[in-house]
């Protein structure tokens, strides 16, 4: 069920931004040929433009399903859980922006999308060990990325938390 949360944190949170930047790209190019403002600038703005959203989704989120999972009755660990969730949620944002500034169309974005989050999950460590990958596709072994990194850790997190709440019911 943990596994489920954090696709659907994941994919929610990509989709949201991704058909954002293709229909701003015009205007972002013109402003910095005419010397506005550099990337950088425009990309702390926008992401703390959005920020509040992307905490607050996540947290209305986590507020309904931590409780309806039946995950242990405890204020700090709701807390982890929400935290979790804030962090794979932000991770996601961040390759939905990634994909929609490499992509000039939203159609392609929203095509490339669910494939390269599928990618970062099968290939991030958490399916498959770097030992077990296949020489011939060595090449798309993606675990040093910061994504993949936070994909697999909120899925592991989320896994431990899981297993505490089954021995509590074992018990």
């Amino acid at each position: 069920m943990l596994f489920f949360v954090i696709i659907n944190q994941g994919v929610i949170a990509c989709f949201t931004v991704i058909n954002v930047f293709p229909v701003e790209r015009i205007i972002v190019l013109r402003e910095r040929a005419a010397g506005t403002y550099r990337t950088l600038p425009y990309f702390f703005a926008k992401s703390v433009a959005e920020l509040p959203q992307q905490i607050a989704f996540p947290l209305l989120f986590s507020l309904i399903v931590y409780w309806m999972m039946g995950l242990q009755n405890n204020g700090v660990k709701w807390v982890h859980f929400t935290l979790i969730l804030e962090l794979s949620s932000i991770s996601a944002v961040s390759l939905g922006l990634a994909i929609s500034a490499w992509s000039k169309q939203s159609l392609f974005a929203c095509i490339m999308a669910p494939f390269l989050l599928e990618i970062f999950r099968l290939f991030g460590g958490f399916y498959a060990i770097g030992a077990s990958i296949n020489g011939s596709i060595d090449w798309i072994n993606v675990r040093p990325s910061y994504l993949t990194l936070s994909l697999t850790h909120t899925h592991t997190a989320l896994q431990l938390h899981s297993l505490a709440v089954m021995a509590r019911l074992h018990h």
